[in-house]
C-alpha cells in the first residue's frame, strides 16, 4: 500500500521544469519550495519526480532525490517513480548508498551501545515490556501521541539535521491524516531519523528520562495500531553482520537474545549479503580477520513481531521486513561457510523467535511460562 500526496488543480511551473529537463529552472525553483511542494501530485496524476523519471532526465532526478522527494508516491497508473525510470543509470539513483549500515549490525561508531541483550531469562524481559506496550492501548491514542512525538522528539533532536524538512514532512502527514503508516515511511527514508531512534532505544534513553517517553510512544503505535495489521509478517528474513570472535561467542547455539531497537531485515538474502560484505574484511598485522562477515537468518512467528513494509518503503527494492523491539530469539544453528572473499559471508547464524504461553491469574498480575516449540 502506497500513499498519495495531496494534488493541485493546475500543473506547476516546477512540474514542467522537471518534465522538460530544465536543470537551471529546477535548481532556481527548489530554493523557494518546500518538500510538500515537491511531492504534490499534479492534475495528470504524477509528481515532478515521476515526470523526470519517465522522460529520463538524470540530473533532475538526482536533484529531486537529494532534496528529499518521496520515492513511494503512486501516480494514476499505480507506479512509483522508480517504476517509471527506464535506464539502469536512473534506477541506480534509487538504491541506498553503500555507506548506509541499515541492514548490517556490528558497525556502530561507539562500542558502548548494547544493541542486543543476552540472558537465559530473556523471555521475562520481553513479555514484561510487551505487556507495558499493550496496556490500555486504543487506536485513538495516535491523536495525542503523534503531536507529542513531533514536539518532544523530532523538533528537539532534528532541528539542525540536514534531513529536518524531510522528517517533518512525514510527521506532518501522520498528524494531519492520523495515519501511523507515515511513521514507518519516515523510518525507511535514508535520514538520520532511524539511526538516532535505534541508538536511543538501544541505550534505554526512554527509560532513563521522562522527557523521552515519546520514544515509547513510537513503539506503542507501531506495535499496536490496527491499521498496520495488513503488514504482519511471519517467516524468515535476513540481516548482515560484522562480528568479532568475542561477539560470536554470544551467539552460541541455544543462546537467547533480545533486540532492543528496530531491526531492518530483508526477504532477499542478497540484500543482507551485500551489506555484510560492503566494506571488506579488516585484518591484523598477522593477517587474521578483526571482524568477520556474517548473515543472520531471523524466523519470526508471532503476529506483531515483524511487519513487511516493502509496499510503503521509500526503497521498495530492498524488500524490507521490520522486526519490532523486544523480540526474543533463540540461536538455533551457526554455520561456518567459505571465506567472504568469495562473495559469501563467513558465518550464517539462524535465530528463531521464542514463543510464550501467557497465564493471567485471579489475584496477581501477568505471569507466564516460556516454551520453545
Amino acid at each position: 500500500m502506497k500513499i498519495s500526496s495531496p494534488s493541485v488543480n493546475t500543473p506547476t511551473d516546477f512540474y514542467f521544469a522537471c518534465r522538460n529537463g530544465d536543470i537551471d529552472g529546477v535548481i532556481e525553483q527548489l530554493e523557494a519550495l518546500t518538500i510538500d511542494d515537491v511531492n504534490r501530485v499534479q492534475p495528470n496524476g504524477s509528481t515532478p519526480l515521476h515526470a523526470a523519471c519517465y522522460f529520463g532526465h538524470y540530473q533532475v532526478v538526482k536533484l529531486l532525490l537529494d532534496f528529499g522527494a518521496s520515492r513511494s508516491v503512486l501516480n494514476k497508473h499505480g507506479c512509483v517513480p522508480y517504476d517509471e525510470a527506464k535506464a539502469s543509470e536512473l534506477k541506480q539513483l534509487f538504491m541506498r548508498e553503500n555507506s548506509s549500515r541499515r541492514f548490517v549490525d556490528g558497525m556502530s561508531s561507539s562500542g558502548l551501545t548494547e544493541w542486543m541483550r543476552v540472558s537465559p531469562n530473556i523471555n521475562d524481559d520481553a513479555i514484561c515490556r510487551r505487556v507495558a506496550l499493550k496496556y490500555c492501548w486504543d487506536d485513538s491514542d495516535t491523536q495525542r501521541y503523534l503531536p507529542r512525538i513531533q514536539k518532544e522528539y523530532i523538533d528537539f533532536h532534528f532541528t539542525n539535521s540536514i534531513h529536518h524538512d524531510e522528517i517533518q514532512y512525514y510527521l506532518r502527514n501522520a498528524i494531519k491524516e492520523d495515519n501511523p503508516i507515515y511513521l514507518l515511511k519516515a523510518y525507511t527514508a535514508e535520514t538520520d531519523f532511524y539511526k538516532r531512534l535505534n541508538r536511543d532505544l538501544a541505550e534505554d534513553i526512554w527509560l532513563k528520562y521522562g522527557s523521552m517517553k515519546s520514544l515509547e510512544r513510537i513503539i506503542e503505535i507501531v506495535y499496536n495500531h490496527s491499521s498496520l495489521n495488513q503488514f504482519v509478517f511471519k517467516g524468515k528474513t535476513y540481516r548482515g553482520m560484522k562480528i568479532t570472535k568475542d561477539d560470536l561467542e554470544q551467539y552460541s547455539t541455544g543462546t537467547r537474545l533480545l533486540n532492543k531497537s528496530f531491526l531492518s531485515t530483508s526477504k532477499d538474502r542478497r540484500i543482507a549479503d551485500r551489506f555484510a560484505l560492503m566494506e571488506g574484511v579488516r585484518k591484523t598485522e598477522d593477517g587474521e580477520n578483526i571482524k568477520h562477515s556474517a548473515v543472520c537468518i531471523y524466523e519470526t512467528r508471532k503476529d506483531r513481531s515483524a511487519l513487511d513494509i516493502e509496499s510503503i518503503s521509500e526503497y521498495p527494492q530492498e524488500k524490507e521486513v521490520l522486526i519490532m523491539p523486544f523480540t526474543p530469539f533463540k540461536v538455533m544453528k551457526i554455520t561456518h561457510s567459505r571465506a567472504s572473499a568469495s562473495g559469501i559471508p563467513e558465518f550464517e547464524i539462524e535465530l528463531r523467535e521464542c514463543k510464550s504461553l501467557w497465564i493471567k491469574e485471579k489475584w496477581e498480575q501477568y505471569k507466564f511460562a516460556a516454551v520453545d516449540e
